[in-house]
C-alpha cells in the first residue's frame, strides 16, 4: 500500500466514525476520539512519508496525486465533527502542534471561584435567560382554595458571547527542537493570555462591543470609601445594601492592593498581629489564587482589578455580589467542547516563506449581572 492509499485509508476511516456519531446524534466516546486521534496521527505520518519520497524523487516537481490542501483538518473537522472530540487534558504538545486540527482546553478564570454563580455552556451563538427579580407574590390560601397566577417582575437576559482570541507565530525550527514539556507550556501561555482578557472584560468591560463588566454595572449598589482602610465599616454598609435588596452576599472581589491593605489591618486595635482577613482552610478555590476569608465571605483575588483609579491614580475596588446575580457563557462550537480552541496553522503564503508555524487561541465569552442590586462597589480605597 502506497502511502496516498494508507493516508486516505485512515482519513475514511476517521470520517467513518464521525459520521457514524453524526447519524446517532451523539456526542464521540473518549475510545472513538482516541481512535480519530490515532488515526488522525496516522495519516500526518503517510503525508509526511509521501512528502519525503517525492523530495527524493529524480523528477520532484511531479505531483504524484492530487487531493485538497490540508485536507487532514477537512476529514476531522468537516461539518464541525472534530469539534466535539474530548477536550484535551494535557495540553497542547507534539501530537497536536503536528496537525492542523482544533484541539478544545478548559479555562478557569475567577468567576468559577464565585459562590453560586451562574455559569452557562452554550453552542448556540446566543442565550436568553427569564430571571425572576425580589418576587414578593406568595400568599397563604386555605386547603382546597384555587391559587390565583401570579405576575412576579421578570428580567430578560441576553448572553451573546463575544469572540476573544490570540495568534502567535514560531519557526519551524523552534518547533522541532523544543521538547513536548515546552511546547506545553508555549500553548499554556496563549491560554493564559486569553483568560487574562476574559476577566479583565469579566470586570472592566465598557459594554460597547464587549461584555459589560461588574465594575461597570449600572444600578449596581455603591460605597466611596475615599481613603485608606482603617476599619471594616465600608464592608458592612456594602453587605447590608446587597441584604437589603433581598441579595444574598456570597463574595468578594478585588484587588491584590485591596488585600495587602486588608493584611495590615488587624484584629483589635493594640497587641495584636493578626490581619482581619484570614486564610480560609475550606476555601476549594485555592488554585484561582483565593483561598482568603474577611467576614465570613471568601476573597477572590484578581489582577484585573485595578489599582490604579482617581485622581491620585492609587485608588482601587472592592465588589461585594450575591453570586446568583451574576450569569457569564463560555460559547463551545459543539457539545462536550472546552472552552478555549487551539489551532494550528501554516497555510498562509507568508507563513511557508518564512517556515512558520502559527497558533491561534479562541474564547468565546460574555457575561451579565442580572440583578444590579445583588452587587455593591466600594470605590475610592487608596493603596500604596
Amino acid at each position: 500500500m502506497t502511502h496516498a492509499e494508507k493516508r486516505a485509508a485512515a482519513l475514511a476511516d476517521a470520517r467513518q466514525i464521525l459520521e457514524t456519531a453524526k447519524g446517532a446524534a451523539r456526542a464521540l466516546t473518549p475510545q472513538e476520539s482516541s481512535r480519530i486521534e490515532s488515526l488522525v496521527a496516522d495519516a500526518n505520518h503517510a503525508k509526511l512519508a509521501q512528502a519525503a519520497d517525492e523530495a527524493r524523487a529524480p523528477y520532484a516537481s511531479v505531483v504524484k496525486y492530487s487531493e485538497p490542501k490540508h485536507d487532514t483538518a477537512m476529514a476531522v473537522g468537516a461539518a464541525l465533527g472534530v469539534r466535539a472530540i474530548t477536550p484535551s487534558t494535557t495540553g497542547f504538545g507534539r501530537a497536536e502542534w503536528s496537525q492542523d486540527i482544533v484541539t478544545s482546553l478548559d479555562l478557569p478564570t475567577f468567576l468559577d471561584a464565585i459562590p453560586n454563580a451562574v455559569k452557562h455552556s452554550i453552542t448556540e451563538p446566543s442565550l436568553k435567560v427569564a430571571v425572576i427579580a425580589d418576587d414578593n407574590t406568595a400568599a397563604v390560601y386555605a386547603a382546597g382554595a384555587e391559587v390565583t397566577a401570579a405576575d412576579p417582575t421578570t428580567t430578560l437576559v441576553t448572553l451573546n458571547p463575544y469572540r476573544i482570541a490570540t495568534l502567535t507565530e514560531i519557526s519551524r525550527e523552534v518547533v522541532s527542537a523544543m521538547p513536548d514539556s515546552a511546547l506545553r507550556a508555549f500553548g499554556a501561555s496563549l491560554i493564559t493570555s486569553v483568560r487574562r482578557k476574559v476577566e479583565d472584560l469579566a470586570l472592566n468591560g465598557s459594554g460597547s462591543s464587549q461584555p459589560t463588566g461588574i465594575l461597570n454595572t449600572a444600578g449596581a449598589w455603591g460605597v466611596a470609601l475615599g481613603g485608606t482602610i482603617s476599619n471594616l465599616d465600608f464592608l458592612a454598609d456594602a453587605v447590608e445594601k446587597v441584604q437589603r435588596a433581598g441579595g444574598q452576599p456570597t463574595a468578594i472581589v478585588t484587588s491584590p492592593a485591596v488585600v495587602r491593605e486588608l493584611l495590615q489591618v488587624k484584629s483589635a486595635t493594640t497587641g495584636s498581629n493578626l490581619p482581619v482577613i484570614q486564610a480560609n482552610a475550606a476555601q476549594p478555590f485555592a488554585d484561582l489564587g483565593t483561598g482568603l476569608v474577611l467576614n465570613g465571605l471568601p476573597v477572590i483575588v484578581s489582577t484585573s482589578v485595578p489599582a490604579n483609579g482617581g485622581a491620585s491614580g492609587n485608588q482601587s475596588y472592592l465588589a461585594v455580589l450575591d453570586g446568583a446575580a451574576l450569569h457569564y457563557a463560555f460559547q463551545s462550537p459543539s457539545s462536550g467542547a472546552a472552552p478555549v480552541e487551539l489551532a494550528r496553522s501554516t497555510e498562509g503564503s507568508d507563513y511557508f516563506a518564512k517556515d512558520l508555524v502559527a497558533l491561534r487561541a479562541t474564547a468565546r465569552f460574555d457575561l451579565a449581572v442580572a440583578n444590579p442590586l445583588g452587587l455593591c462597589i466600594v470605590s475610592g480605597i487608596t493603596v500604596a
